[in-house]
């Protein structure tokens, strides 16, 4: 059998057994927390010393019964646990490691590892078959762990030295914090050697040993460590993801991927804060800022095909506050305000770069919000679509004239307006009527248009701005939700995508009929396309930019495939940039 391993201050006998019995393959190796260890050989063959008494009973009971040991742990307050290929058994570890550890092997998952940070208490981690189950560990391993679950290389063994740190080891793929570099520079050795880390094991005075019984089958190398390690910018140069965060001074970055009209991955890079301790999970919530508007206009197509209102009929007969005329436009143009001209940034209303030469109207493309901190006097709707204080940003008027063949001009007050409609139509407030009737049918469970965070989003990201410094209180709050003000992550926003790629239907959900998903993807009304709607690169975008977060999303209809990035950086547009490039060539969309 296949065998490699090195090791660095063990005992002798110890090392001496691992070469005996590494020819026939090792099966566990583990120290305990007082210098005791054990070692047990595929074919059955043990030795242990200085473990305690009904840990090595049970091993030798279960290794006379024929049972292959597939993992040994202990704990650093005495406890141990033994997994078999038919049995487990376990003293002294935290009760809810008992329980996963049940319920995985119960329900036939390969446990591959199971590892006891050296702070001991309630403190945890279970891998079994692509499924990951920890409490209390590093936040930065846990988030490593997490991206390793859709890679082709999952995290088959983590591991906590006493001393401190920590390593993962993934087929031809690892990664460690605080480790002894001897030990670290072995993980690239085995590979060159044509190796793959299986096991590692730290004693309790810093000896280390690295087992492997599994030759590198040279797979091709998986594809979203390719995109981790070759973000591409400039002409032709690649770095890292984290090079590139460090470079923009974005702290944190969360990221998801749809293929067969599927999120086939998703993962997350870097903190909630810069230099916090606290790490982006692929959950963590993000400010959408303007990609809040195409989840906006679910709920404003909706409107429509519930016969609330037409399409293409004057929205101002159904509100009772219209938008006041600018000086410069006429009063007539406000009959020709639709959703769908509002959804194309084109109907008439307050927008970016409408022309004013003699400097007479309000116009405006989005919203800068206000600060979170105590004391902060938040507008009503009415508020700001009136410009009236404590609104810091203009009234919104009718500017120019509504037509399908104006300019577009960049328009979130005409979301506004909208908003106002809907809430008018429906007799529910903007955040109500969303949650039951889009985010909730879609699955975004972790998205939210609340003013502030809720409770279930409370770890969310802060915003920070060019220098990586934190924005007061994370971030500005944005009460012009339907502009701004959506929290949500890759994950779920990526519901929308395969959403739309499917015409509508999610799961089982019509969230749209076909007529209006081609309207938004196909010919701009809710969101931007690039190249012909019948090209294989066709696709439909959006981004965001609020103080301290910027975004994008990309989906394609063609190919069922799409992508969100998301960043807490006023930097984050140059890096997402760079993102998507990276992801776009390496699925050849």
């Amino acid at each position: 059998m296949f065998y490699y391993y090195d090791d660095s201050g063990i005992p002798d006998q110890l090392h001496t057994l691992v070469q005996e019995y590494g020819p026939n393959g090792i099966a566990a190796l583990a120290f305990t927390p007082s210098g005791g260890w054990v070692i047990v050989s595929m074919n059955g063959d043990y030795c242990a010393s200085g473990i305690p008494d009904d840990c090595f009973q049970q091993l030798v009971q279960y290794i006379n019964n024929g049972d292959l040991i597939n993992v040994m742990a202990f704990t650093p307050d005495g406890g141990w646990v033994i997994v078999t290929n038919t049995a487990y058994c376990a003293s002294g570890i935290p009760d809810d490691c008992f329980s996963a550890l049940v319920s995985y092997f119960n329900a036939g998952y390969a446990i591959t590892c199971i590892a006891f940070p050296p702070a001991g208490g309630d403190s945890w981690v279970i891998l079994a078959g692509g499924i990951l189950t920890a409490s209390n560990i590093d936040d930065e391993c846990f988030q490593f762990l997490c991206n390793y679950l859709p890679s082709t290389r999952q995290a088959r063994w983590v591991v906590f030295p006493p001393q401190g740190g920590w390593a993962i080891l993934a087929g031809d793929y690892y990664e460690a914090r605080g480790i002894p570099d001897d030990c670290f520079a072995q993980f690239g050795a085995f590979i060159q050697a044509g190796a793959l880390p299986d096991l590692l094991a730290f004693a309790p005075d810093g000896g280390w040993s690295l087992i492997s019984n599994t030759p590198d089958p040279y797979n091709p190398p998986d594809t979203i460590r390719q995109i981790e390690e070759n973000i591409m910018y400039g002409t032709g140069s690649t770095d890292t993801i984290w090079n590139r965060m460090r470079h923009y001074n974005v702290p944190g970055v969360s990221m998801a991927v749809v293929l067969n009209n599927q999120v086939a991955w998703a993962t997350s890079y870097g903190t909630l804060e810069e230099g916090g301790d606290q790490y982006v999970y692929t959950d963590t919530a993000f400010q959408a800022a303007s990609c809040s508007k195409p989840v906006s206009a679910l709920g404003y197509y909706q409107l429509v095909q519930n016969g609330l209102i037409a399409f293409d009929a004057n929205i101002n007969p159904y509100m009772p506050w219209n938008p006041p005329v600018c000086p410069s436009a006429t009063p007539s143009w406000l009959s020709l305000v639709t959703i769908q001209l509002l959804l194309q940034h084109r109907g008439g209303i307050s927008g970016e770069g409408v022309p004013d030469p003699q400097n007479q109207c309000s116009n405006f493309g989005g919203f800068s919000g206000y600060p979170n901190v105590p004391g902060q006097l938040i507008p009503s709707l009415m508020q700001i679509l009136e410009g009236a204080p404590p609104a810091n940003s203009g009234p919104i008027q009718l500017t120019y004239e509504p037509s399908l063949t104006s300019p577009q001009y960049y328009s979130g007050p005409g979301y506004m307006i909208m908003m106002y409609l809907l809430e008018q139509l429906t007799g529910q407030d903007f955040g109500t009527y969303m949650q039951t009737n889009v985010l909730a049918p879609l699955g975004m469970n972790n998205s939210s248009f609340d003013l502030y965070i809720p409770a279930n989003l409370s770890r969310a990201a802060a915003g920070h701005d060019q220098n990586g410094n934190m924005y007061p209180g994370g971030g500005n709050n944005h009460p012009e939700a339907t502009a701004a003000g959506l929290r949500t992550n890759p994950t779920d926003y990526c519901q929308m995508i395969c959403c739309l790629n499917q015409n509508g239907t999610l799961n089982g959900n019509t969230i749209l009929t076909p007529g209006n998903v081609n309207y938004m993807v196909q010919q701009s009304t809710g969101t931007f396309s690039n190249w012909a709607p019948n090209a294989q690169n066709f696709n439909y975008c959006h981004n965001g930019i609020n103080a301290g977060f910027k975004c994008i999303f990309y989906g394609f209809s063609g190919i069922g495939a799409g992508l969100m990035i998301m960043t807490n950086g006023d930097n984050g547009d140059s890096l997402y940039t760079e993102i998507a490039t990276t992801v776009v060539q390496m699925y050849n969309w």
